[in-house]
């Protein structure tokens, strides 16, 4: 009895560790994405204020 409880804690802590990791990457990539987002719009910007330099130049 005593061994099936401690098993079944064990599992229980890698199932939330497991848990806790994936959240983590999840995390973690939407913050990539959102940094990509950011550099592009940027980069837009950019691009569309030195077409507009041309045209007025």
């Amino acid at each position: 009895i005593i061994i099936t409880i401690i098993v079944i804690i064990i599992i229980i802590i890698i199932i939330i560790i497991i848990i806790i990791i994936i959240i983590i990457i999840i995390i973690i990539i939407i913050i990539i994405i959102i940094i990509i987002i950011i550099i592009i719009i940027i980069i837009i910007i950019i691009i569309i204020i030195i077409i507009i330099i041309i045209i007025i130049f």
